[in-house]
């Protein structure tokens, strides 16, 4: 089970081949980074139409930034706890107030795993969009799952749009809390029944450092 849940929640985002919905590409030294696509005149006109504005968006990603130790338990239908792990995020800019990455390592029984995401804003779609890698794989372009932003509760929304069975469906809450901890709660659900959930813990242990 820990596995199917692992597979869902993290080898889901960001599956499949590149598309027009993919960040560009840029290389600084030695490092391939992703960054979305600029369009200069949207980025000095407020947004009318209910999309977030630059300052929101920066915000908003701002407070992902620094060191994070956490827990990470998962429970079946049933909510009795089947596996339960400490994991760690580092997260830091790509392109300050716009794109972050984020380094999450699971410290499983069965061995440490380490998954880079990132996330950024699409103002067309109003709505944030995130792409998933292993660390041991290339960069992947193609968003997988986005996230909307509720600002009446200040919680993420987010939904996994790749690599899922027919009738799969995996979603999940991220909620801040006084800035020093975010709660994730992830629910793996088939045919519209809940089959698994997850929720992750962690606690801001570093602030965030100054990009090189």
């Amino acid at each position: 089970m820990r596995f199917l849940l692992l597979v869902v929640l993290i080898a889901s985002i960001g599956c499949g081949s590149d598309d027009a919905d993919q960040p560009s590409t840029t290389t600084t030294g030695s490092e391939s980074q992703q960054q979305p696509n600029d369009d200069s005149a949207k980025e000095k006109t407020a947004p009318s139409d209910g999309a977030l504005s630059d300052k929101q968006v920066a915000t908003l990603l701002a407070q992902y930034l620094g060191q994070w130790e956490g827990t990470s338990v998962f429970k079946g239908r049933d909510g009795e706890v089947q596996a339960e792990f400490p994991l760690t995020d580092s997260c830091r800019w790509i392109e300050e107030g716009k794109l972050i990455e984020m380094h999450v390592t699971e410290r499983s029984p069965q061995g440490d795993q380490e998954i880079i995401f990132t996330k950024w804003y699409d103002r067309e779609q109003q709505r944030f969009l995130l792409t998933r890698r292993m660390a041991s794989e290339p960069a992947t372009t193609k968003p997988g799952a986005y996230e909307t932003f509720d600002a009446a509760t200040s919680t993420f929304h987010g939904t996994v749009t790749e690599g899922l069975a027919d009738g799969a469906s995996w979603t999940w809450t991220a909620q801040f809390v006084d800035q020093s901890k975010i709660i994730y709660t992830g629910s793996f659900q088939q045919d519209g029944t809940v089959q698994s959930t997850r929720i992750d813990t962690l606690e801001r242990v570093k602030p965030a450092a100054e990009n090189p």
